[in-house]
């Protein structure tokens, strides 16, 4: 059996069914979630496919949504807890809307990069497949030039594989709100109650910085327009650009000069820098992903091509 998490502390007994009256209060117990939001729960439960006599959610049903759902949300059906059969229980699925509301960052990180590999450390193969998947019209080359870039950037003792602990810290030093690949567990369509002073759901989560899809591939040696760098300079707001700086070709003092210049304005800088970048060595929108990448802002390569 893979890895799980969200695992129930015990199971409740196969005699309590749907039926039962207490069915709704020994599940928000076992959970610790408010019983109004195991009955919103349960009636998505249901909408997903559960059998309401059982409360059992069949492995085939599983297997289509899997196939339906986002990429994250793909991984936390295949982690979700189940029965020897391969099925999931309603008490399974609560305990995983809980946790994912409850779960620290690197909680849901750790899970995550558990149940890609079976615990195991991520190869490249498993590289290729993370991003094949989610990136499914990507190309063979483009896919293999993102590999390149995660585990030079990942693998930092060159063993050939990512530890958890290395994808972790990679993870943390990413900008999440700025990601633009937000992906959302729609384990409960509802929000949290003020009322309830038990665990509520609001599920939101985000992963994994952007590969270049395969039809912007043609616009890398454009030239970056006005529009491109206005966008990827107002993203840098809450980022240390001290290394995009330098890769830029600026010093520290001068980036320091040019702020000065500028009233302190972070973004107006940053476009200044870009703009004389650009001016100055002709830069592409190729060139600039590299930089963007080689300054630990991959992140903001998605901004480049977005209207």
């Amino acid at each position: 059996m893979g890895a799980s998490f969200g695992q129930p502390a015990y199971e409740i007994g196969s005699d309590i069914k749907p039926d039962d009256e207490e069915w709704i209060s020994i599940q928000s117990e076992s959970a610790n979630l408010s019983e109004e939001s195991v009955i919103k729960i349960w009636n998505r439960f249901q909408e997903l496919g559960a059998n309401k006599k059982s409360g059992i959610l069949a492995k085939a049903k599983i297997a289509s949504i899997k196939q339906k759902s986002s990429f994250y949300a793909g991984y936390i059906w295949q982690g979700i807890a189940k029965t020897p059969s391969g099925d999931v229980t309603f008490q399974s699925y609560c305990h995983m809307a809980s946790w994912l509301e409850s779960a620290t960052t690197d909680d849901k990180l750790r899970a995550f990069f558990n149940v890609v590999n079976d615990s195991k450390p991520w190869s490249e193969e498993t590289v290729s497949q993370l991003i094949s998947r989610l990136y499914p019209k990507a190309s063979t080359a483009r896919i293999a030039d993102s590999v390149d870039v995660y585990m030079g950037e990942l693998d930092t003792k060159n063993q050939g594989f990512i530890e958890e602990a290395q994808y972790i810290l990679w993870m943390k030093s990413q900008d999440f709100n700025e990601i633009s690949n937000a992906l959302e567990v729609d384990l409960l369509r509802t929000k949290p109650s003020k009322d309830s002073k038990k665990v509520e759901i609001n599920s939101d989560i985000e992963f994994l910085e952007p590969l270049i899809p395969d039809e912007r591939a043609a616009n890398l040696k454009v030239i970056a327009t006005d529009e491109q760098l206005e966008r990827v300079a107002k993203e840098t707001a809450n980022r240390d650009v001290t290394m995009l700086a330098n890769k830029l070709g600026f010093t520290t003092l001068e980036f320091e000069e040019i702020t000065k210049v500028n009233h302190g304005d972070k973004i107006s800088s940053v476009l200044n820098l870009l703009k004389s970048w650009r001016d100055t060595e002709s830069g592409s929108t190729e060139q600039l992903t590299s930089i963007l990448r080689e300054s630990r802002l991959q992140g903001l390569v998605e901004y480049m091509y977005k209207k």
